[in-house]
């Protein structure tokens, strides 16, 4: 939640960065929404919140509790790591985008990728 100098945005966006396929349900020219929720005293009255999160983010499988960090979760205690660990990758990579000026969210102005054709 770095990246929201207004502690207003309902969701993190991140797209063009190659690690968004180790998050799942994702690709690399895909845009990943995070969504992000209020921090609360105590974690049981997160869920409010997050219910609604997960209605407005159904591909999504991580919330961002604001002032706080990241909930992760998989079909197994492994695909939640390997996904948590992601999720820090683009994380860093936003903050270091947003530090640069530019836009996580945004797609690249000029893209050179194509796929060849082999024949």
């Amino acid at each position: 939640t770095l990246l929201d100098a207004t502690e207003s945005s309902p969701a993190l966006r991140v797209t063009h960065l190659e690690m968004l396929k180790g998050v799942g349900n994702h690709a690399y020219d895909d845009v990943l929404e995070i969504p992000i929720i209020d921090n609360r005293p105590t974690e049981d009255l997160l869920a409010d919140q997050l219910e609604e999160a997960l209605k407005n983010y159904p591909k999504s499988n991580a919330v961002l509790v604001r002032r706080h960090g990241l909930y992760v979760w998989g079909d197994s205690w492994e695909q939640a790591k390997a996904q948590c660990e992601s999720f820090d990758y683009l994380f860093e990579c936003a903050v270091k985008m947003k530090s640069m000026g530019l836009d996580s969210a945004l797609r690249p102005v000029t893209v050179n990728y194509h796929a060849e054709s082999r024949g």
